[in-house]
């Protein structure tokens, strides 16, 4: 589960860059899929969950799509708000910051 999910994110991260944003919007279906399933396995506040959220919402805001990305940006800000044990401060913090990135960009 955890390779598919390095996988989720490698993808949107590369995808911004090689597909339009068209095409984008077709592979958003899989990848939430994927995600339902990550939430049912590794629990509704897993950090990894929260990475996928924030590329979510900055796929959503580069579409235009703001309604959905202040959804995914807010439950990755619910999930880096809570204390979870085995996550580093600096992951946090990172994470934090990419969410007022995609808020900055919302307003």
């Amino acid at each position: 589960m955890v390779k598919k999910m390095r996988w989720l994110i490698l993808m949107l991260e590369s995808a911004t860059f090689i597909c339009p944003l068209a095409d984008l919007m077709r592979q958003s279906l899989p990848i939430r899929r994927h995600l339902t399933v990550f939430k049912s396995t590794k629990g509704k506040s897993h950090p990894s969950l929260a990475s996928v959220f924030i590329r979510l919402a900055d796929l959503y805001n580069k579409t235009g799509k703001l309604r959905e990305s202040k959804f995914y940006s807010e439950n990755a800000f619910r999930i880096y708000s809570k204390q979870v044990p085995g996550t580093t401060p600096e992951e946090i913090a990172g994470g934090l910051t990419e969410v007022s990135a995609i808020y900055e960009g919302l307003y």
